[in-house]
């Protein structure tokens, strides 16, 4: 089939440093040789003067492709992708500044731990992964946690469970209580959170996870603000990434109009649904649907977020629909919302719903699902 074109685009290298830390977790086999068990990956930018860290040799960067994805970082060994065929990407890296805050409750990019993710939502979204494994379901899958042993505040070093703490102390008083904190975008209301369960956590350590894919590109990343180039070479490299999973559209071309259309109005939904169809199938669904937890070979991300729960398909269909029709848009394919075929988007992405539920129900083999809903023995 060929190797995946990865796209060159850098909106920011960060350097990397070595950081003393416990190893929570490794996968069997899983190792990068640049990263001793016992450091975490982490950017740390204002603590390179501090002896508690080591700078790699510049051969290990942390690349963020989209502003947007605050925490993570695709993990690049001289510039080249980590692992061959896959993307590898560190979560929860970003400790620049680091504190427990709400700068705007409405929005979904802005986190507890500002560049960190919490031990318990990393434990959480092992326990998915592994069970994505056992189902034959694409996405992320954790290969790794690390909790970082210290941290810097203010320039100084300081030890992370001593950040923690400082954190919760000089909380807002009125973000304590038994509140919810509504997560909406432009496309409407995502979910509800109480922060009041990430303080009563036994066990609040930041910890940076590694994880991969065979993409970390999003739907959402198309319309994010690339240049023209930047986008094709995002949109190429998701089409790459379905026609190895999907070989009915091996070939796409993001030359093409006809390609990007196919793509978008009926390879990505159609993947897309196949693997919520099985989620649901397995009585699980993603709270939070939106275009930047929608890999562009079909797959699922943020895992933390899959939960046993009674599935929500137009929920999920609204969110993809006006994903593609963005994307399109900015890709200079449509003009305007009415030039995309919502019809087509939506039968593809509840023909891959209904094989999916298939092919769980049925014991089939997820690596058999083709187009169009039909089961290629």
């Amino acid at each position: 089939m060929g190797a995946i074109r990865y796209p060159r685009v850098h909106p920011g290298e960060v350097q990397l440093y070595r950081v003393p830390a416990e190893t929570v977790y490794v996968a069997d086999g899983f190792e990068i040789a640049a990263l001793p068990t016992d450091t975490a990956a982490v950017s740390l930018r204002l603590m390179r003067d501090f002896p508690e860290v080591e700078p790699f040799d510049g051969s290990l960067t942390g690349t963020r492709r989209n502003p947007g994805h605050v925490r993570s970082f695709e993990l690049t060994q001289y510039g080249e992708p980590l692992l061959d065929g896959v993307a590898t990407t560190l979560k929860g890296g970003e400790w620049t500044d680091p504190a427990l805050r709400w700068e705007n409750e409405i929005s979904i990019e802005n986190t507890l731990y500002h560049g960190g993710v919490q031990l318990e939502d990393a434990l959480a979204t092992l326990s998915v992964s592994h069970k994505m494994d056992e189902w034959g379901i694409r996405g992320e899958r954790i290969q790794r946690i690390d909790a970082p042993q210290v941290l810097v505040v203010d320039y100084e070093p300081m030890s992370a469970k001593k950040v923690i703490g400082g954190m919760v102390r000089n909380l807002r008083p009125e973000y304590t209580g038994d509140r919810s904190y509504i997560f909406c975008d432009s496309n409407g209301l995502l979910g509800r959170f109480k922060l009041w369960r990430h303080l009563a956590a036994p066990d609040r350590r930041p910890v940076t996870m590694i994880r991969t894919a065979s993409t970390d590109l999003r739907l959402s990343d198309v319309y994010t603000d690339y240049s023209a180039i930047d986008r094709e070479e995002i949109v190429q490299s998701g089409m790459d990434a379905l026609g190895q999973v999907d070989p009915d559209y091996t070939g796409l071309e993001v030359a093409s109009a006809a390609d990007i259309t196919t793509y978008f109005e009926e390879a990505l939904p159609y993947n897309y649904g196949t693997q919520l169809g099985m989620l649901g199938a397995h009585s699980h669904w993603q709270l939070f649907p939106h275009p930047g937890n929608i890999l562009l070979d079909g797959g699922l991300v943020d895992l933390d977020g899959i939960v046993p729960q009674v599935p929500r398909w137009s929920f999920a269909e609204k969110f993809l629909l006006h994903g593609c029709k963005d994307a399109l848009v900015v890709l200079g394919v449509n003009n305007d919302e009415y030039d995309t075929d919502y019809d087509r988007i939506s039968r593809n992405f509840h023909g891959g719903v209904t094989q999916g539920q298939r092919t769980v129900n049925q014991g089939l083999d997820p690596a058999q699902i083709s187009a169009g809903g039909v089961y290629t023995d």
